[in-house]
């Protein structure tokens, strides 16, 4: 029997769904999909890059939660577990929406150029 645990741990993140869908925007820019165009592929490459920087601030923030301890009335325990990385994926997508470290700008940078080479 699979306990809850499992099979929260086994679900990807929704910032890891954002950097697949972003990826997948690409290639359809690429290969003249809805967006079509530079126009597209400029705006799926701002995507993958901010998914990107969403990623990296979800294992940042994840690992400046490790550290803390939760002893008391209304810390600890099996539900935080499960809980504690719905709020720091929030924390991360909310820090990636306000413009982030400025990963995403160097990632874009990386993707636009990687994208000119190809075509």
């Amino acid at each position: 029997m699979t306990n809850i645990t499992e099979i929260v741990a086994a679900q990807p993140t929704p910032a890891a769904r954002k950097l697949d869908a972003a990826s997948a925007q690409i290639r359809a820019a690429r290969a003249g999909g809805a967006n079509g165009g530079a126009n597209g592929t400029a705006d799926a490459s701002l995507e993958a890059a901010r998914g990107f920087e969403a990623v990296f601030l979800t294992q940042l923030v994840d690992s400046m939660f490790a550290g803390l301890e939760t002893n008391g009335y209304f810390g600890g325990g099996h539900a935080e577990k499960m809980w504690r990385g719905f709020l720091v994926e929030h924390i991360a997508e909310a820090f990636a929406e306000r413009g982030g470290v400025g990963i995403a700008d160097a990632v874009r940078a990386q993707i636009v150029q990687m994208s000119e080479r190809t075509e």
